[in-house]
């Protein structure tokens, strides 16, 4: 609190009670000007206090200030400049909140000036350490990082004081650990072998000091990788725009393989991407971009520290071949026994047609090698084949073991047996009909039940009319020679045929309808009709009549006249009528 001697006060008492003129020394003024009540004052930090001191009788230089806090002094006998200012410079402590500036002229007469403030405390600085980390890796041959941060929440950074100190190696004197605006403290040096306790000290301005440690393990000098590629095998080869895998493994012996970058490149493309090993050190890298060229491909493979291991192989990338199959064509099929003629084209782009091998694999069964010309066809024929559903692949290889392959699938079947047949009725006349009989059905091998088509011939010429198992009695003559061709088929193809023959034979001439006319009662005077229906189905041969009585022939014709005869009444007169075909054949009636 501010202390001011009221001057004027005492002039008016002075003259009101001593009516003589006495001169009176007035009392100094003293005023802080730096800070006011309640004001924040931090602790630790040399704070300069001011203030300004005057008196009405005495110059400045007569006059002599002292700062006191909480009571005690801790600047005395200031004389103040020739404006009247004073300071004094005080480092703070959280109990110190009293401040009095005292004044004092060459009289010895006195004034003050008190105030009362909040000291605040500071708080520490912070250190905190990035690198090295308790899980890395270190080695006794290698620099190592020592990275921190430093902060401090009244200083700036750069007025912080840090230093690295190792439990083993002592103060790390050689590592930069100065920080800069933002606070970072980077340096770098070597570490002894050995299991290490770091710390990274720093302290304020005020002197407030902060540790962090991080427990490390030093190693001895490093090991460079180990690094092999296990495949393709050195010297394979592929088609343009393939994707080839390539494989490998890596180690190391002072860290896990997941600390290993591994680069893969071409000696004729370039970088071609990197990979990262599994915990075992497996590597798989694929690529389907290689351009058409022999490459040493390379594996790089680095460290944490860049220490190196590098694998070669060599890998071909080329044009494959490619062949196609002419014949058979897929889905035919091809009755057993019958000779099949394999063909392909094959072509390269970088090799003679007659320099990619060939192989004709039949259901797993390489059959043939045969090549093709060197206009890329290739050709053989086969018959060996049983009936079966069959699979045919052939590839082509060329000079750098590149491949193309086409398959198909044939049928080759099995054709069924003839049947054995016959025709009935035999003999057979031009009144019958005729029909063929299976008499021992048609055997098909794939177990398939045959149908059968019907041919019928007469004469050797085909009667397209008739198709079916049986022919009609119409459809027949004497002496005809009718021939059937029965044909099974297993619903693929036509088996193997069978036939019978049979000729048609003469039909006997029939009679009938004899009749003798007119019927009832009957003179002797009456004229006789004898008539009768001749039947024949192969020509129309002349019936003969003979009428008797009483075992006498009595007339040759058909009719009869009875006057002319010597009939008498009740006598029986009997008409036999004959029939004749040109082939003898004979048929005879009475009435």
């Amino acid at each position: 609190m501010r202390s001011l001697v009221p001057f004027g006060l005492l002039y008016l008492v002075a003259c009101e009670s001593d009516k003589s003129l006495t001169v009176q020394n007035p009392a100094p003024t003293a005023d802080i000007i730096s800070h006011d009540d309640g004001d924040e004052i931090l602790e630790g930090f040399v704070i300069t206090l001011t203030g300004l001191v005057s008196d009405s009788n005495h110059t400045p230089d007569q006059l002599t200030t002292t700062w006191v806090v909480n009571g005690e002094i801790v600047c005395e006998n200031v004389i103040p400049d020739e404006g009247g200012g004073t300071s004094c410079d005080v480092v703070f402590t959280t109990d110190d909140t009293d401040i009095t500036l005292q004044v004092k002229d060459a009289e010895n007469k006195g004034g003050l000036d008190e105030i009362t403030v909040v000291i605040t405390e500071t708080e520490e600085p912070v250190a905190e350490i990035i690198t090295p980390e308790s899980t890395g890796v270190y080695y006794s041959d290698q620099k190592i990082a020592f990275e921190g941060l430093v902060s401090d929440a009244e200083d700036d950074a750069d007025l912080l004081v840090a230093f690295w100190e190792s439990d083993i190696d002592g103060v790390l004197s050689d590592v930069d650990s100065i920080p800069d605006s933002a606070g970072t403290v980077l340096g770098y040096g070597y570490l002894t072998e050995g299991e290490h306790a770091i710390e990274l000290h720093v302290e304020d301005t005020t002197g407030k000091p902060d540790t962090e440690s991080v427990f490390i393990t030093v190693g001895p000098p490093n090991s460079e990788p180990l690094c092999e590629i296990s495949s393709p095998e050195d010297g394979a080869a592929g088609p343009e725009g393939e994707l080839v895998t390539f494989g490998g493994t890596v180690s190391d012996v002072d860290v896990p393989a997941s600390y290993l970058s591994i680069e893969w490149s071409s000696d004729k493309d370039g970088v071609l991407g990197s990979s990262s090993p599994d915990s075992s050190g497996d590597v798989s890298f694929p690529f389907a971009d290689l351009t058409v060229n022999t490459h040493v491909i390379s594996m790089t493979v680095t460290d944490e520290i860049g220490a190196e291991c590098v694998a070669n192989r060599t890998y071909t990338v080329g044009t494959a071949p490619s062949i196609i199959i002419d014949a058979p064509t897929d889905g035919d099929v091809i009755n057993e026994g019958t000779p099949i003629t394999f063909s392909a084209t094959v072509s390269d782009a970088q090799d003679q047609a007659d320099a990619v091998s060939l192989d004709w694999v039949v259901d797993g069964t390489s059959i043939s090698t045969q090549g093709a010309t060197s206009s890329g066809e290739a050709t053989f024929s086969d018959s060996t084949l049983t009936y079966g559903v069959y699979n045919l692949v052939v590839t082509a290889i060329d000079t750098d073991g590149l491949t193309d392959s086409d398959q198909i699938n044939f049928t080759v079947n099995g054709v069924p047996t003839a049947p054995v047949i016959s025709i009935s009725p035999d003999p057979a006349t031009t009144s019958d009909g005729l029909s063929v009989s299976i008499d021992s059905p048609s055997v098909d091998p794939e177990g398939t039940i045959p149908t059968y088509t019907y041919e019928w011939q007469m004469g050797g010429q085909t009667q397209t009319s008739y198709t079916t198992s049986s022919l009609p009695s119409s459809a027949t003559n004497k002496g005809e020679q009718w021939t059937v061709i029965v044909t099974p088929n297993d619903g693929i193809t036509d088996g193997t045929s069978a036939s019978a023959s049979i000729a048609i034979a003469n039909t006997a001439p029939t009679l009938s309808g004899l009749s003798i006319t007119p019927t009832g009662t009957v003179y002797n005077d009456d004229v006789l009709t004898c008539a009768a229906t001749v039947t024949d189905p192969d020509e129309s041969p002349v019936p003969t009549f003979e009428w008797t009585m009483g075992g006498s022939v009595i007339g040759s014709s058909a009719t009869l006249d009875l006057s002319t005869t010597g009939v008498m009444p009740d006598d029986v007169v009997t008409c036999t009528v004959s029939v004749a075909d040109s082939d003898g054949a004979t048929a005879t009636d009475a009435i």
